[in-house]
């Protein structure tokens, strides 16, 4: 537990880029996702604080996450998250008497996304699109009492969920980047319930650098969203060269929860 504890703590201090989603560790606005994807063969590594509004009902805590994301190919991305189970949590569901750490287990996750069409592939105005799964490797299958276990009941995959995602770009005057985002979301789950339409804006400026404060207005990415379950609020910036960035965002307006993440590719 103590080596995951400064793993945790390496990713927050050191860590991403504009387009990251810190809740799940994967390319996205802040809950929901969208279809932007990074470039290939980008490495992402970054960690957050988790308000318990933000999380699936078995976290009625404030807890952290940390993750590893990789685009294997151009149209391919993969993540790998593990979210905290503090030791209190753990000893009141077990009635056990044992003794746990302060944060004594995790839970895994792994995430895909698949580009299917490119933006502007077919004709100008042309939508990028985008399938994946969240928490996919506990989607299909039974527990050990023959329970369904996934999108589809409790037990684990607690972030699961089916998505397709449309993105579209659009450059205003030379001011900034404004992307545009609809998602369709999919699972049965009562404690993380995501089934329906979701829809965001960001918008990224794009100053002209000749002043101080443009070249820091610059490092904004703002974000607005629905994601089918409530009205989110946040923000990235880039601390420096899109390799290390902050991110925060106020779930349905007012619950506060914030990541740092580091981004590099292998070329």
């Amino acid at each position: 537990m103590k080596r995951n504890l400064l793993i945790t703590v390496f990713a927050l201090l050191l860590c991403i880029g504009a387009k990251a989603q810190f809740i799940l560790g994967n390319t996205g606005l802040l809950h929901m996702p969208t279809a932007d994807m990074q470039e290939d063969r980008t490495v992402m590594i970054g960690g957050g604080s988790l308000a318990p509004a933000a999380t699936p009902d078995r976290w009625d805590y404030r807890t952290y996450n940390y993750y590893i994301n990789i685009t294997l190919l151009p149209f391919l991305e993969i993540s790998y998250d593990l979210t905290l189970f503090s030791g209190e949590d753990l000893k009141s569901r077990r009635g056990s008497k044992n003794h746990f750490d302060k944060w004594a287990n995790q839970d895994r996750n792994f995430s895909a996304r698949l580009r299917l069409v490119k933006e502007g592939q077919f004709f100008k105005y042309m939508p990028q699109i985008v399938v994946g799964a969240n928490d996919f490797v506990h989607t299909i299958g039974t527990d050990i009492k023959g329970n369904r276990v996934g999108f589809w009941s409790s037990g684990n995959g607690f972030w699961g969920r089916f998505f397709v995602a449309a993105t579209e770009h659009f450059n205003t005057w030379d001011k900034g980047i404004l992307g545009a985002h609809l998602t369709y979301m999919y699972n049965d789950r009562p404690e993380f319930l995501y089934k329906g339409i979701g829809v965001g804006i960001d918008y990224h400026l794009t100053l002209e650098p000749d002043t101080f404060w443009a070249k820091a207005a610059n490092g904004f990415d703002l974000r607005a969203e629905y994601d089918s379950r409530s009205f989110n609020l946040g923000f990235a910036y880039n601390l420096w060269k899109e390799h290390i960035n902050f991110i925060a965002e106020w779930y349905e307006c007012k619950s506060f929860s914030c990541g740092v993440f580091f981004k590099f590719n292998l070329h």
